[in-house]
């Protein structure tokens, strides 16, 4: 009974110390004078909750809670006294009265704080009593076991040895588990591009013994030989379709079996390293340097049993590679090649890299390194053109031509195989005597060029006598130009139209193409643009029986099944962009007839029509439906890019505007658009699309409108200047949010253009006094439909430190805060968004507009005192959370209008999302956008 008694009591004095916590609470919102003193007030009765708590636990003895009971009671007299004093009164929540402190003199609170800390103390050293004589008996107790266990204490310690071992593999296998999940997601961020495949694909072309002349040569074996001297950078030069990418990966191989067969004592981080990547025309995202580096740097993390801490850093800044610069990925290929014996790297076709400068400046710093006794050597290949010959002149890099002579003897040997064991059964009607025939003419015809002998063995095979292939052999064309200008005679006039439909997509298609996404795609007249069902080809491969040797199908490792068609070489492409030919395909046209192809297509129901063919064919569809789905994907993503080729543009925004100014098409496109990217594939959409929206603006920022963006959000993405305005004009889309809650004037504010922004605020302000009177209802539905738009425009242009845009935008927002319906409290969307814009200013370092907003704070809100505080702490809270030089100045700015802050920084709404890296976050704009 008491133990019950005892119980009942902590019970009440819980109850009680609650409810004077609750009042108290409630006294600081009306009571200024008194803060101190109900501040430790509550600090004792926090003390005396957490000491009730710990009376609780059912390792206290029952005496000593029998002998507490006495001062408990005490304790809870003296509370109850306290609570009756402090109690509001009953309804002064109703009549909305001012609470009154009780305790009127300074003092007259500190006898119950002294009687509380005694009692406190009281109750402590009792449990400290009881938990020492606790301690005695485990003590003794223990001291009993030991005795006991004397005899089995071998076999004890050993149980215990083996359980922490246990507990060792345990939580090393954690740690190992976290450390594989950590180099797994940085591989991930580093891998962009399959740098394999193009590898693999040429390798498969050498014979035993292709390019052994080249492996003997001097320089190359001391290029290959580890530690040799003196260590030369080597620059392998040769003309368009010579072989040099089959010689490349011959070198290859051998550099990467030396590493594979390096000493095994050797520790893994110091052993050899093979870098390598090869440009590709056909692919966009194998011509660009940055891609280059982070193949690079994905390779060497492969080699290295652990990541580095740089490394980890960089990848640390965000969810893609866009974060780091191309010097930090640099210089990390740099820090990482210091932990291996020696590395190489191999870079193939880099005239086929798109942004040259870029990677030859890089080529000159590693050489720089090299010279510098670095450990690192360079193996470069590509044609010996002006610009590349030049960018080497100054460096020690020592250039290997690829003569006639010493390429013959691999061309034959290819030539030899093709014929002899003819893999491809090209040859299997032939003699062995026209076979000897074939051999001999074209080792004596070739010069040089590989790609050369290949179209002519492609050509030759087609021939359907022996005469017909003297015939052919009598009259070879001399050069590769010559060899692309008879295959394109060749085609029949009949299937001309086709021929050049998919010329056209295979120059200027953003990414690689399946076979079934090309058939859909050449049933899209280049004239009209539109389809003609009656029109298509029944047998898609009928495309490659045309083209011949123009193209090259290429299976893809992990798909075998998925046919890739590609041109056949860079020259073809070379070729086909020469001015005053009858096959003239220049970028400018290319680009123009795509985009109206892409365009046509996602806004009409062609799309529908062969899923529903495709549906009543018997048997199964299901790669070929996926073809279909991809095709259309690429046209809803890739529309916009191709509308950015030289001069696409101008001519094509009428086609565009009168597409998209029919509201079926506008809708039909964002339908597509949609059901494209929600589409459930069996095959990765982004192995041949290089799917994303992600685009530089004027600022450096990056912009990702999404599948669900307007057609203005990604005119302006892609800086689209005619195409955006024209939209504008039209009201287009003017209204619409993202997924990620950024509206098209968003888009135009990061993308800079000032004069656009302004053209959407004059409509809405237009549209807005339009309906807007004095007396209107429904003011605070009129107001939110212009307030979030350009709310949210604040952000953005405040965010990427627009100066001259977030000025104006102010001056539209005071212009409809000084309407007199216009609320400006607290919890109005104004109240919210000038928080906002005062925390990212102060982030910023936005001095200028500090001041204008603390302005705005103090002269156009109806905020009392204590909220102006606190939006005052939170700004200089997110200023000093910010090295930024400018911040100190706004903190400095507002401690000068008489802001006095607190020791202790409050907590705010928006704290976490604004100390993150406020890359536009989608929580940031889905606060602006809230109502």
């Amino acid at each position: 009974m008491e133990i019950a008694g005892f119980a009942a009591s902590v019970v009440a004095l819980v109850e009680v110390s609650v409810n004077i916590t609750v009042w108290c609470v409630q006294y600081t919102k009306d009571v200024h004078h008194a803060d101190e003193e109900i501040a430790n007030l509550c600090r004792e009765i926090g003390g005396l909750q957490t000491i009730l708590v710990r009376l609780q636990v059912s390792s206290i003895s029952s005496e000593l809670l029998v002998s507490l009971k006495p001062v408990l009671d005490g304790c809870l007299e003296d509370m109850k006294s306290l609570a009756s004093k402090l109690k509001p009164s009953e309804g002064w929540r109703r009549t909305r009265q001012v609470l009154t402190w009780p305790f009127l003199r300074r003092g007259d609170l500190v006898p119950w704080i002294e009687r509380l800390e005694r009692q406190k103390n009281l109750l402590t050293a009792a449990m400290t009593v009881d938990l020492l004589e606790m301690n005695r008996r485990i003590e003794h107790h223990l001291e009993d076991m030991k005795v006991k266990l004397k005899d089995s204490q071998d076999e004890t310690m050993l149980g215990v040895s083996n359980i922490w071992d246990l507990l060792n593999g345990m939580k090393k296998s954690g740690d190992d588990e976290a450390l594989a999940k950590q180099r797994e997601a940085v591989l991930k961020w580093l891998a962009v591009v399959g740098y394999q495949s193009n590898f693999t694909s040429s390798l498969s072309l050498c014979e035993p013994g292709t390019g052994s002349w080249l492996i003997k040569s001097d320089p190359c074996r001391r290029w290959l030989q580890l530690g040799s001297r003196p260590r030369k950078n080597l620059w392998l030069s040769g003309q368009a379709g010579s072989g040099k990418t089959v010689l490349m990966s011959s070198v290859l191989k051998v550099a990467l079996e030396s590493v594979a067969n390096s000493k095994a004592d050797i520790p893994e981080s110091r052993k050899p390293c093979v870098l390598y990547f090869f440009f590709d025309f056909k692919d966009e995202a194998k011509r660009v340097t940055r891609n280059m580096l982070l193949s690079m740097l994905h390779q060497q993390a492969t080699y290295l049993p652990e990541i580095s801490e740089s490394l980890l850093e960089l990848s640390a800044r965000g969810p893609t590679h866009e974060s780091a610069t191309n010097d930090e990925l640099f210089d990390e290929i740099l820090h990482n090649a210091s932990n291996f014996q020696e590395t190489r790297l191999v870079i193939d076709a880099l005239d086929e890299c798109q942004d040259l400068d870029v990677a030859l400046s890089f080529l000159q710093r590693l050489d720089a390194q090299t010279s510098a006794g670095a450990n690192l050597l360079v193996l470069v290949s590509s044609r010996d053109e002006i610009k590349i010959r030049h960018g080497f002149r100054s460096t020690n890099f020592e250039k290997l031509p690829v003569s006639e002579a010493s390429i013959d003897n691999d061309i034959k040997k290819y030539i030899e195989k093709r014929v002899q064991q003819d893999d491809q059964r090209r040859f299997s009607c032939f003699s062995d005597a026209i076979k000897s025939v074939i051999i001999t003419e074209l080792c004596s015809n070739s010069h040089g060029m590989w790609m050369w002998a290949h179209c002519q063995l492609e050509e030759v095979s087609q021939r359907k006598s022996a005469r017909d292939v003297r015939e052919a052999l009598q009259c070879l064309p001399e050069s590769l130009d010559d060899t692309y200008q008879r295959i394109l005679k060749n085609i029949h006039p009949s299937e001309r139209k086709w021929a050049v439909r998919a010329l056209t997509w295979l120059c200027g298609a953003g990414s690689p193409m399946t076979l079934g996404m090309l058939e859909e795609a050449i049933s899209i007249d280049l004239d009209d643009f539109e389809v003609d069902e009656e029109d298509r080809l029944f047998d898609s491969e009928y495309i490659l029986k045309i083209l011949g040797s123009l193209v090259k199908v290429r299976h893809d490792e992990q798909y075998p099944e998925v046919m890739v068609v590609e041109l056949a070489h860079f020259s073809v492409q070379q070729y086909l962009e020469k001015p005053g030919l009858e096959f003239y395909f220049p970028p400018s046209i290319v680009h123009l007839h795509l985009a109206k192809a892409c365009l046509a297509y996602s806004t009409s129901k062609t799309f529908e029509t062969a899923l529903q063919k495709l549906d009543s064919l018997p048997g199964q569809q299901e790669d070929a439906k996926e073809d279909l789905w991809l095709f259309l994907h690429y046209c809803t993503t890739f529309l916009f890019e191709h509308f950015c080729g030289p001069g696409v543009e101008a001519a094509a925004v009428d086609f565009a505007l009168q597409r998209f100014n029919d509201p079926a098409r506008l809708s039909q496109y964002h339908t597509y658009a949609r059901l494209a990217h929600l589409q459930d594939l069996s095959r990765p959409r982004n192995m041949y699309v290089h799917y994303g929206w992600w685009r530089q603006s004027a600022c450096g920022e990056n912009m990702e409108p999404g599948y669900s963006a307007s057609v203005i959000s990604k005119a302006a993405a892609y800086r689209l200047r005619l195409l955006s305005w024209g939209f504008i004009e039209s009201r287009m889309d003017i209204s619409n949010i993202d997924d990620a809650f950024w509206t098209p004037i968003c888009y135009l504010v990061a993308a800079g253009e000032h004069a656009h922004v302004g053209k959407v605020i004059s409509q809405l302000r237009s549209g807005f006094e339009k309906v807007y009177s004095p007396d209107i209802s429904d003011f605070a539905s009129l107001l939110g439909s212009v307030m979030q738009p350009l709310g949210s425009a604040l952000i953005v242009s405040v965010s990427t430190e627009k100066t001259v845009t977030t000025q104006y935008l102010l001056g539209e927002l005071m212009w409809y805060i000084n309407l007199p319906q216009a609320e400006r409290g607290w919890s109005s969307y104004f109240g919210k968004l000038l928080r906002i814009l005062l925390n990212i200013s102060a982030l910023h370092g936005a001095k200028t507009l500090i001041v204008k907003l603390t302005e705005v704070l103090a002269e156009h809100t109806d905020f009392d005192e204590k909220e102006k505080n606190v939006v005052l702490q939170e700004t200089i809270h997110c200023a000093a959370q910010t090295r930024n030089a400018g911040s100190k100045d706004c903190v400095e700015h507002i401690l000068a209008t008489g802001f006095q802050p607190k020791i202790r920084t409050a907590s705010f709404r928006s704290n976490k999302l604004l100390h993150a890296r406020l890359d536009y976050e989608p929580d940031l704009m889905r606060i602006a956008h809230a109502d």
